[in-house]
């Protein structure tokens, strides 16, 4: 389910797939009738809301949090191309690290 209308920031922290250290940004508008957004395990992604939007997200496994992290939403090597220069942010996204930090303390996510 989604309404309203956003744009999703992705970028791919696989190693070793094809599109490893890839963005991309997909507008997203319930007018338009897309209503569905598969994300791959260990692709990053954020959301910016263009209005009062509703989301539903369906996780492949019990939600713990633990593997929950966050990167800066401006960092320059991710590349996202945000609508805007100031978001309305919450306090965990305005303190989270940049991506080489990131990198260096994540996971090693599998392609």
């Amino acid at each position: 389910m989604f309404t309203g209308a956003a744009v999703v920031g992705l970028y791919d922290l696989r190693r070793g797939s094809p599109t490893e250290g890839k963005k991309a940004e997909i507008r997203m508008n319930a007018d338009e009738r897309r209503q569905g957004l598969y994300i791959p395990r260990g692709v990053a992604h954020g959301f910016y809301a263009e209005t009062a939007i509703e989301l539903q997200y369906l996780v492949d496994e019990y939600y713990t949090g633990e593997d929950e992290f966050g990167v800066a939403w401006d960092d320059a090597e991710m590349g996202i191309d945000w609508p805007t220069r100031d978001p309305i942010l919450s306090d965990r996204d305005r303190s989270n690290p940049g991506l080489a930090d990131v990198l260096a303390d994540a996971p090693a996510y599998g392609a």
